[in-house]
């Protein structure tokens, strides 16, 4: 009988397809006595019926995890567990082979470009944000918003429009005793921006503008755009230092002229045109006359935005002069660096 089983066992590994069957067969010298038996093929049956009588007897065991109908307990490597195993795998690998992977989220989107600094920003100073409306935040083109290039080049069309826009606050001081200075301030930006357009391309910055005519040796010549530029920053850091007296807390507008005057023009003015200049100065507006022309309507509040745009406008214009006035040194073309 014993003989008769083990012919049975190999008959069925062999029925088994190779794919499912990956255990090891079943020999001789493993074999138990106690080993499920499986039912013998009944006489008369057909090759087909055979074969799947025994596979559907293996499954409904394997599906119990019971012995199949014969006595005795399924041992480690023997053909049923093979067959198990070999079912788990191959159940395995046809998981992995439908399995769909899980879509990869969407690259993020490049970080946008940081915008240029303005010159504001670069002096620490920001756009005040309020209801009071005063000169400095009316003008159309403020010294704040004007971007450098990289080497720290200004912009030649933008600066002039700045300029333009602060002829009318000499007004606010005395439109009769200010006059010869709003006139040489216009005169200067018509030269500089008569050169611009020129060559646009070329005079893109107020830089090139002078390295142009060094290069050609004509920054002496009478007009020149070096010239011109010069007296313009010079008319322009008189205006800057007078808002920054100002705003700094001064309360006679007489002295602040009078400070700003001596730091800036009075060193390149002979004795007649510094007497002109002393006469504009002591016709200057009281101070809170000034406040109101300048957009305060007199209170506290009015006063404060009036002060806040004065401490931007004169950082803004502060660097500006600055960067013209290193230039100018730097390639010699001034011995007196801007106002500290």
């Amino acid at each position: 009988r014993e003989e008769e089983e083990e012919e049975e066992l190999t008959n069925l590994s062999q029925r088994v397809p190779s794919h499912v069957s990956q255990g090891h067969t079943p020999h001789k010298e493993d074999h138990n006595p106690h080993r499920e038996h499986h039912a013998p093929h009944k006489e008369g049956g057909g090759g087909d019926m055979g074969d799947l009588q025994s596979q559907q007897v293996v499954i409904a065991a394997l599906s119990r995890d019971e012995p199949s109908g014969r006595s005795g307990a399924h041992d480690e490597g023997t053909a049923p567990m093979s067959i198990r195993s070999g079912l788990t795998r191959h159940a395995n690998s046809q998981s992995e082979l439908f399995h769909t992977p899980k879509s990869s989220p969407p690259p993020s989107p490049p970080p946008m470009p940081c915008p240029p600094p303005t010159v504001g920003s670069i002096v620490g100073c920001w756009p005040r944000i309020g209801e009071v409306d005063t000169f400095f935040s009316r003008v159309t083109h403020k010294f704040e918003d004007l971007v450098l290039t990289e080497e720290g080049g200004i912009p030649t069309s933008p600066f002039l429009d700045c300029c333009r826009d602060m002829i009318p606050f000499l007004d606010t001081l005395n439109s009769t005793a200010f006059a010869p200075v709003k006139s040489d301030i216009g005169g200067n930006i018509e030269k500089l921006a008569t050169k611009y357009t020129t060559d646009p391309q070329l005079f893109v910055t107020l830089q090139s503008m002078v390295l142009h005519e060094l290069s050609r040796n004509t920054h002496n010549e009478k007009n020149s755009s070096t010239d011109a530029l010069l007296w313009l920053k010079r008319a322009m850091e008189f205006i800057q230092v007078f808002i920054s007296e100002v705003a700094k807390g001064e309360q006679s507008l007489d002295t602040a002229a009078g400070t700003a005057y001596g730091k800036t023009l009075r060193r390149f003015h002979n004795w007649i045109v510094r007497g002109i200049f002393g006469l504009a100065v002591k016709a200057v507006p009281y101070h809170q006359d000034f406040m109101n022309l300048l957009g305060s309507d007199g209170s506290a509040q009015a006063n404060t935005a009036v002060l806040q745009d004065m401490v931007t406008f004169a950082a803004s214009l502060g660097h500006l002069v600055k960067l013209i006035g290193a230039f100018y040194v730097h390639h010699k073309l001034d011995d007196f660096p801007s106002v500290d």
